[in-house]
């Protein structure tokens, strides 16, 4: 005895309207904010923590931040939430000249995840280990004004 069976062909787009018809299928766009507010300094320093006790941080006019490290360090740091085991990449415009550093770490002004000197312009990675993770610009005593934009 012989049995034939006789399927018509499988038609692979009709199959996937199929499925997203049913809810099977589900196409998705994700799209990231920068996660640092204000960063471009356009308007003021707006989302950042300020420590100019040893000299000054404030809004430049051009639309960039100014730090000016009088007796000791100042800096500018902010709060971002970020996922545990996450990369995230930095882009920063920075200095032509003068002794500013980027810290990257998990409390205000730490340096614990990723620390660099900042030249003109830069990118970086880091891989967060929390829930908060904190971008800091550092400017060293004596050596501003120095301004960093974007």
């Amino acid at each position: 005895m012989t049995v034939i069976v006789s399927k018509p062909a499988v038609n692979l787009r009709e199959e996937l309207a199929s499925l997203r018809n049913q809810g099977g299928y589900q196409e998705q766009q994700f799209w990231f904010e920068n996660a640092v507010t204000n960063g471009t300094f356009d308007s003021d320093l707006t989302g950042w923590i300020i420590d100019d006790a040893n000299g000054t941080v404030v809004w430049d006019a051009s639309g960039k931040i100014s730090l000016t490290g009088g007796g000791g360090t100042v800096y500018a740091s902010q709060a971002i939430a970020t996922v545990s085991g996450q990369t995230y990449r930095l882009s920063i415009n920075g200095p032509a000249s003068g002794n500013i550093h980027l810290a990257v770490g998990t409390t205000e002004n730490s340096q614990n995840i990723l620390y660099v000197a900042l030249g003109a312009t830069g990118t970086f990675t880091f891989v967060a280990t929390a829930a908060t993770t904190y971008v800091t610009l550092r400017e060293f005593a004596g050596t501003g004004p120095t301004l960093v934009d974007n």
